[in-house]
């Protein structure tokens, strides 16, 4: 991933892929944002290359520590299925060929597994908490500013950013997307449309999660455009007060309504696939094999998300 890989953590932060915890920095020690930093700055940078020397030793960096966890217990890690998928690529130096994006923590749910730099739904919440236990002094309109620099890192003014994303995305071969909700973000899907336009898309695999509140029916034609496109359909039960406990405030009959849309969607462009993605968290890892037994009716891959921190 080092070699061909760029990465975005929820803060705004860099890495090289999204299991590593080592942001960028500047030969300042400054850690790079998207909201101050080029993205071909960021490819450039001098942490990059210092990773990409030492996993090309054989050294075992500690911000790569869990994949090399999972692979001495004897399973598949991140790397493993990153350099299977993407080794055999030719090196293209100007430019990453795998980008996983987390544009921005725009959202309208405050799932409870979740946090404000993920969720802008959790600002209400994580304020009084912040106040409560952790002496936090000011309004909530102050705290919200705190994480105004991620809010302003992907909104369409920051033209550096998606002018780049553009310039890129024809010569990238998997993009990986994130959020917040990435249909609440008009430019993403901006920046899509025009690369899918310009008829340079076809290359390009895509994957996306969602929390399946929104459907649009304009933004699923712009990925249809290209190569392969996976979405991940964001269901944690099967039981109505559950499901809703946990992905509060969602309403269960919008998400099972909209589930049967995206499988309409899937009927009509045969390279948007989709499976239903568990996320694992204390509130429901006792009836886990319930859930996924049940929620199979629906005729869809399930997958399971592990919830690790905080």
């Amino acid at each position: 991933m080092p070699h061909k890989a760029l990465a975005l953590q929820n803060n705004g932060d860099f890495c090289v892929c999204n299991i590593n915890n080592m942001s960028f920095e500047t030969k300042t020690q400054e850690v790079m944002y998207v909201h101050n930093t080029r993205l071909k700055d960021a490819w450039n940078s001098h942490t990059r290359k210092m990773v990409r020397a030492a996993l090309d030793r054989d050294r075992e960096l500690p911000a790569c520590s869990y994949c090399f966890d999972l692979e001495k217990s004897g399973n598949n890690s991140s790397r493993t299925q990153f350099n299977s998928m993407f080794g055999a690529l030719p090196n293209l130096t100007t430019q990453p060929q795998v980008f996983i994006i987390k544009p921005g923590n725009t959202c309208n749910l405050a799932c409870r597994m979740c946090n404000p730099a993920t969720s802008s739904g959790w600002y209400r919440d994580a304020y009084q908490l912040a106040v409560e236990n952790e002496g936090f002094v000011g309004t909530a309109t102050e705290y919200s500013k705190t994480f105004e620099h991620i809010r302003n890192s992907f909104n369409q003014d920051n033209t550096d950013f998606w002018d780049t994303f553009i310039e890129w995305l024809p010569n990238m071969v998997f993009v990986d997307i994130y959020g917040g909700e990435p249909f609440l973000n008009p430019a993403l899907f901006y920046a899509l449309e025009r690369v899918a336009d310009a008829g340079q898309s076809q290359n390009t695999s895509l994957q996306l999660h969602t929390n399946i509140t929104i459907f649009n029916s304009k933004y699923l034609e712009i990925l249809s455009k290209f190569k392969s496109v996976q979405i991940g359909l964001s269901i944690d039960s099967d039981q109505i007060k559950e499901l809703e406990y946990i992905r509060y405030p969602v309403k269960a009959d919008l998400v099972f309504d909209n589930l049967e849309k995206f499988k309409q969607i899937h009927q009509q462009y045969r390279n948007i696939n989709l499976a239903i993605n568990i996320t694992v968290s204390p509130l429901n890892v006792f009836d886990i094999t319930k859930i996924k037994t049940n929620l199979a009716k629906h005729r869809l891959p399930t997958e399971l998300n592990l919830v690790t921190s905080p």
